[in-house]
């Protein structure tokens, strides 16, 4: 059998293609990778918007009435205002 090697006359960093970053990543042993970054302790989100980490959260300017949220809940008013809410601590610990 026969082997057809071809060379290429252009290197190969020049070769476009289009962007696969909707493809999940792999790790070496196959598995998918899991993002493993925290949302940052005094992240502040307003009102209206979704939870982007589970764990207390306290309103902006009431730091001693924390409540707890899961990601992916959309967070209240304070007394009827729309307020920033700060990550106080994460829900795992």
């Amino acid at each position: 059998m026969k082997k057809c090697i071809k060379s290429l006359s252009y290197p190969l960093t020049q070769v476009s293609s289009p962007s696969l970053n909707w493809l999940p990543k792999r790790t070496l042993s196959g598995k998918k990778e899991e993002k493993m970054t925290k949302t940052p302790i005094g992240t502040s989100v307003e009102s209206g918007e979704l939870c982007p980490e589970s764990g207390e959260w306290a309103p902006e300017h009431y730091p001693d009435k924390t409540k707890s949220f899961k990601k992916g809940d959309k967070f209240p008013p304070y007394k009827w205002m729309s307020v920033n809410w700060i990550l106080a601590k994460y829900a795992d610990e």
